[in-house]
């Protein structure tokens, strides 16, 4: 049972949410996800109208959503341009074991 599990869990593919999105100029959108790259930051990808696409990595601060893309290099965009599709929230929560012996 456990080596069915644990097979089970390697073929599970892993899903990112998105963060948020924003319109490219040439046409297309840019999108911002959960997941975490390799290096900092996290995933980005833009696809463009005419069927060109790009993977990249982004962080952001106040005012700035900062993407290494691949190709192109390091982009910096307004944070105003994106539009947040999800907020995560982390709590930590502390539970107190109590037994009886």
């Amino acid at each position: 049972m456990r080596v069915l599990l644990f097979a089970l869990t390697l073929s599970s593919p892993a899903f990112a949410d998105i963060h948020a999105l924003a319109e490219a100029k040439a046409g297309g959108e840019y999108v911002l996800l959960t997941e975490r790259c390799s290096e900092n930051g996290q995933k980005a990808y833009i696809y463009l109208d005419d069927g060109s696409t790009e993977d990249g990595c982004w962080v952001a601060d106040s005012r700035t959503v900062t993407i290494v893309w691949e190709e192109s290099g390091k982009r910096r965009y307004p944070i105003e341009h994106f539009n947040l599709q999800k907020v995560t929230t982390k709590r930590v929560v502390t539970v107190q074991e109590r037994r009886s012996w």
